[in-house]
């Protein structure tokens, strides 16, 4: 947040400011932790802008799950995806294009997956849905099921591979299992959809705060254009 404060607005209380964060930078996350039990939404102070932290579930599930589309993630959550597959199975997922169609049926299912265990923190009913299956649990099991079988799939085809190869010559990460002797479908399945988790909302996440920082800065922008021209020897236009 930036600028004048607007008194015809309601704001969300100050907690203290980022000089606190310094004070408390040893136990920053307990610090945090404490100030979000005392009020789920509330505002930091800094020098140059205001920041607003939040862990009111209604909230997060307006940026994560409802109004998703509405906080510029979207290329980036493609992005981060496609990256991710191509170190851990080395496969070109392409959902940037969506030139892949089964990549493609995978991004949406693991979207699809990750929004309805996002709703089981708002819906005290979803263990009667999961029985039922209907409603999002019905969503999440499908989307599981497409899951399941794609990881499942590229998995027996990088396993076949390993055993023509012979000479280690994959320099992915599944591939690097399978060299191990750790052939179990199951565990790496498990291997490769924790690399996903932890990989792909991470750094989308953090390559959206990076752009956003950046063109608040442009002398720095000019800085990464010019270091990417001369590792590249691609002139920047």
């Amino acid at each position: 947040m930036r600028g004048l404060v607007d008194k015809s607005r309601k704001y969300h209380p100050i907690s203290g400011t980022v000089l606190d964060h310094l004070f408390n930078f040893n136990g920053l996350i307990d610090f945090m932790t404490e100030l979000a039990s005392q009020g789920k939404t509330y505002r930091m102070l800094g020098f140059l802008r205001h920041e607003v932290y939040t862990a009111d579930p209604i909230n997060i599930e307006h940026i994560m799950v409802t109004n998703f589309a509405n906080y510029g993630k979207d290329l980036f959550m493609k992005s981060s995806l496609d990256t991710v597959f191509k170190v851990i199975l080395g496969v070109e997922l392409d959902t940037m294009c969506g030139t892949f169609e089964e990549g493609e049926m995978f991004s949406n299912a693991f979207d699809e997956a990750s929004a309805a265990v996002m709703y089981r923190f708002f819906n005290f009913l979803w263990r009667v849905k999961r029985f039922l299956n209907i409603g999002s649990e019905s969503v999440l099991r499908n989307s599981l099921r497409v899951i399941d079988e794609f990881v499942y799939k590229l998995i027996r085809i990088k396993i076949e591979q390993a055993q023509r190869l012979q000479d280690g010559t994959n320099g992915d990460i599944l591939s690097r299992f399978i060299e191990l002797k750790k052939t179990d479908p199951k565990y790496l399945r498990d291997i490769v959809l924790s690399f996903v988790i932890a990989g792909k909302d991470t750094s989308a996440v953090v390559l959206s705060w990076f752009l956003y920082m950046v063109c608040k800065n442009p002398h720095v922008q000019e800085k990464i254009a010019q270091e990417i021209s001369e590792i590249t020897k691609v002139e920047s236009s």
